[in-house]
């Protein structure tokens, strides 16, 4: 393995898209590439992989892309080894100054493997990007369980890769919108270098997910009173197909268990939809669940702290309110999906 020397011209996000539709993560990730391009002054480039791809320039350079690299190889999720080889052979030839990823499942892997093939600087679930006093890349990100913050520098790699994780980021349109270039690659792979595949794809049980991985959270606090309470947002999670959390409060009363608490002593989350119940909003849970994309709150004090963080708030009691919300839901929702 020959390390790669980087020529730092430019920033690259890998793109994941599902369905024909760019994921959120990509567009977070652009947002952020973004601004930091224009800091160094780099272009930012868009990889997307697979033989059936999109066809997304125009979305990608309203998200501040400059140039698109197509390339034609099998996509991640049939061939993971193939997708991140081409990937890499194609860093060999540009040499960027680095690969931004999403922390997903095809995120992490194309990014281990391609700092392995390129003896590159990885650092993984970063929380913010950006330049040290002397100009280098410089990342953050938690550790000890989340109870301190580390500022990492990749100081021996010229090239570096760098995972983040769906929610970090805002995910805003350039101020410029860009007319991306297109660059179409035909990756010279064989096709019979043996290599895994993915043969079938199960939808996850929504009762298996974890806090990190749901798109959508209920989360309560001591002010539901009780466990047998506690099993009403438990129903509402499951009708938003989302699952159930707790803040310190509910977990010390016994509501939850240890491994559902959010905050500075517990997960930190960034769902697409947060809803505080009966949680007063002190810091030491907002830490956790600040960059949710969307938080509601249900709280009986108009002045709970929480809604100053909540785009939707609901003054009132949450025995009241959460029966509603179901009794409508159950009243929108088929009742096979319902179940």
């Amino acid at each position: 393995m020959v390390e790669l020397i980087s020529s730092g011209k430019n920033i690259w996000v890998l793109a994941e898209y599902e369905e024909q539709e760019l994921r959120d993560v990509t567009l977070e990730l652009l947002s952020e590439a973004r601004r930091l391009a224009d800091k160094l002054g780099d272009e930012l480039c868009t990889v997307i992989a697979g033989e059936n791809v999109p066809l997304v320039t125009d979305k990608l350079g309203q998200y501040g892309t400059d140039r698109v690299y197509q390339i034609a190889c099998p996509p991640a999720e049939d061939s993971v080894d193939r997708c991140s080889q081409a990937i890499s052979d194609l860093i060999r030839e540009q040499a960027p100054r680095m690969l931004l990823c999403g922390h997903t499942p095809m995120g992490r892997d194309i990014a281990v493997r391609s700092a392995a093939a390129l003896g590159a600087g990885l650092v993984a679930d970063c929380i913010t990007l950006g330049l040290s006093d002397d100009g280098q890349l410089q990342y953050s990100k938690t550790v000890l369980a989340g109870k301190a913050i580390a500022t990492v520098l990749c100081t021996q790699s010229s090239f570096q890769v760098a995972t983040v994780a769906p929610g970090v980021f805002d995910m805003k349109r350039a101020r410029t919108p860009k007319k991306a270039d297109l660059v179409r690659i035909v990756s010279q792979l064989h096709a019979s270098t043996p290599c895994p595949k993915v043969v079938d794809q199960i939808e996850a049980d929504i009762e298996t997910l974890t806090l990190e991985e749901a798109p959508v959270i209920v989360a309560g606090g001591r002010g539901v009173g009780n466990r047998e309470n506690f099993a009403m947002l438990e129903r509402l999670a499951e009708l938003l197909r989302g699952v159930t959390g707790g803040s310190r409060m509910a977990v010390d009363a016994g509501y939850v268990p240890t491994s559902k608490q959010i905050g500075q002593t517990g997960k930190r989350v960034s769902p697409r939809f947060y809803l505080a119940c009966a949680i007063s909003g002190s810091s030491y849970h907002t830490i956790g669940m600040k960059d949710s994309k969307i938080i509601a709150a249900i709280n009986k004090d108009p002045n709970a702290l929480i809604f100053k963080l909540a785009d939707v708030g609901m003054v009132g009691d949450v025995l009241e309110i959460v029966p509603a919300i179901i009794d409508e839901l159950k009243a929108l929702i088929p009742a096979d999906k319902g179940q």
